[in-house]
């Protein structure tokens, strides 16, 4: 099995289709929140981010690239909340469900957060905002190389501190676990097929630092994280 894993494959991701019911996204969603709550996805962010809080002194303003469903973002805020610290999460996906989710979602926790429908890959953020960090999870390996390039020189350009980026190890054992996790999470067979065409499409830790350099991020480093993902730190230049 690992043959088909040596190189990249990047096939259309159902979640990703324009003409996804709303009633089937919504349920896709669900999955891949249940998912990140139980793979621990906000931690790694966050112990990248409260330091920077610690030194800043002030508020922390932090982007979240292509929020899905917003699950990050507003485990982000309510862990700044629980520790008493100041930051302000902001959330940009193309998909407006996916907006109106998050908005939701962070309603239904008590907070006040933003949510707004965009596209970074396509369109450079607007710099008008003032971003400390500009970070993406689980979403590097949707793009294809040119793609992935744009949206880390767009992250690069508007953010003043960081560029954070967690995304999916291509691997063996993580295309398995992602075969029998999704299977075990989720009803959607959106998620069951979505899953595990997301390891075939990810890249490998060093072929995700090649392209931040080449991106023209500034001390890139990465490391493993668990499950089978990693974690890629940078400054703007």
């Amino acid at each position: 099995m690992g043959g088909f894993l040596a190189e990249r494959r990047r096939h259309s991701e159902l979640m990703d289709a324009p003409d996804i019911a709303a009633s089937e996204h919504r349920r896709a969603l669900a999955g891949l929140e249940r998912i990140n709550r139980l793979s621990a996805a906000v931690r790694p962010i966050w112990n990248q981010i409260a330091p920077l809080i610690v030194r800043t002194g002030g508020a922390l303003r932090v982007l979240d690239v292509a929020c899905g469903g917003g699950e990050v973002a507003v485990g982000l805020q309510k862990r700044a909340l629980r520790a008493g610290l100041d930051i302000e999460v902001f959330g940009l996906d193309i998909s407006s469900l996916a907006v109106q989710v998050a908005r939701e979602r962070a309603s239904a926790e008590g907070l006040v957060m933003r949510f707004a429908v965009g596209d970074a890959v396509a369109t450079p953020i607007d710099i008008h905002e003032h971003y400390d960090v500009v970070m993406s999870s689980l979403f590097l390996h949707h793009l294809d190389e040119h793609d992935a390039l744009r949206l880390l020189r767009h992250s690069a350009a508007a953010a003043t501190r960081r560029v954070l980026v967690v995304d999916l190890r291509r691997s063996l054992r993580g295309y398995v676990l992602a075969v029998l996790g999704t299977r075990a999470l989720s009803r959607s067979p959106v998620v069951h097929y979505d899953g595990p065409a997301s390891v075939r499409a990810a890249f490998h830790i060093e072929e995700a630092c090649r392209l931040a350099e080449r991106a023209g991020l500034q001390n890139v480093r990465a490391e493993a994280r668990w499950p089978f993902r990693f974690l890629l730190s940078a400054d703007p230049a």
